[in-house]
């Protein structure tokens, strides 16, 4: 009965992570976008947004912070599903799509350990960015010498990573919510998503180099 349970929650977490792929309402949404709207451009315009969620959250601008981070990681989702739908998956935008998550969320967590002087913040900050740069470099390392000749590489975000990332985007939610409401425990509740996603990061680097 446990394993039964076990391998339904696996199968909802799966079908979660994997809605781009078998959601035909989003992929006739994708569709539907005029074709100068590209996987890759979609996800450098998403990168580019770090620099006014940064100067939003210097100026306490905490609303409009959360607004320009929210459309940064909506556009996350729609650069894949827009790949996915269109089949126009490549190594490039591989590479690129978490890529850009890295610069959004690196970007806007040290912008936050400014502004949050309990000091949690700020070692979490550089914890889950020495392991971006890891994976990074681990994608880098990848695509340029590929374990098969004419092989592609594997270089896809893997389940721990997805869940790295929703773990971050609700983690760096709740902390900008807390800065604007002026409430402590949403960042102590925060900086705990924020500890998981550490561990989930170091998870899926160790996966990567195990694959």
């Amino acid at each position: 009965m446990q394993t039964n349970d076990r391998s339904k929650k696996q199968s909802f977490v799966s079908r979660v992570l994997t809605i781009k792929q078998h959601s035909t309402h989003i992929q006739r949404a994708m569709r539907a976008l005029p074709a100068w709207v590209t996987p890759n451009g979609v996800t450098v315009f998403r990168s580019l947004l770090v620099a006014p969620i940064i100067a939003l959250l210097a100026s306490r601008s905490y609303a409009l912070a959360l607004a320009t981070f929210t459309v940064a990681m909506i556009l996350d989702f729609v650069d894949g599903a827009l790949a996915e739908a269109r089949n126009e998956k490549t190594q490039l935008g591989a590479f690129l799509d978490p890529l850009g998550d890295k610069i959004v969320i690196c970007g806007t967590l040290f912008a936050l350990a400014v502004q949050v002087k309990d000091g949690c913040l700020f070692p979490l900050s550089v914890s889950i960015s020495i392991v971006a740069a890891f994976l990074t470099l681990l994608r880098v390392a990848r695509m340029v010498f590929p374990r098969e000749i004419n092989a592609a590489p594997k270089i896809a975000a893997n389940k721990f990573g997805k869940m790295k990332l929703i773990s971050e985007t609700i983690g760096i939610i709740l902390v900008v919510i807390a800065l604007a409401l002026g409430t402590l425990p949403l960042v102590v509740l925060g900086e705990a998503i924020l500890c998981l996603a550490v561990t989930l990061a170091a998870c899926s680097f160790i996966l990567q180099l195990l694959d």
